[in-house]
């Protein structure tokens, strides 16, 4: 399992209980900050590192997981509450399409020439040419 995961899931699973038990209203003061804000740092992480695999650490996986796994169960709460509700379909709206422009440019950016005789590079795993 990796970083982001293991902190999202289980906080996920944890604060939906907690809200279902709670009986937790459907509006809350930071509802917009929570729903908005909190997914950013994962959404920004996860980014880079489609562009460069080796950027972040775990510890910023884990700590963006935790974040993101708030922001969705809130938003996931209120989804069950009432289905499509505004705010969850907005959250789901925006990263969607935030993840399309990323995997759209991820695959239109030029790639570097492989150069089949060159020596395999010790920091890139052995992977010949790369030009890293």
């Amino acid at each position: 399992m990796c970083s982001r995961c293991l902190g999202l899931y289980p906080l996920l699973f944890g604060l939906i209980a907690a809200q279902i038990a709670l009986r937790a209203p459907m509006s809350w003061l930071g509802d917009i900050f929570v729903a908005l804000v909190l997914p950013l740092p994962a959404l920004v992480d996860w980014g880079r590192g489609r562009f460069n695999p080796r950027t972040g650490t775990n510890a910023l996986r884990l700590a963006t997981g935790l974040l993101l796994g708030a922001a969705l169960a809130r938003t996931l709460y209120l989804h069950m509450r009432v289905p499509f509700h505004g705010l969850a379909a907005l959250q789901l709206g925006l990263l969607l399409v935030s993840a399309a422009g990323v995997e759209l440019a991820v695959r239109l950016r030029p790639r570097p020439r492989v150069d089949p005789n060159a020596p395999p590079d010790v920091e890139d795993g052995g992977q010949r040419g790369s030009g890293t």
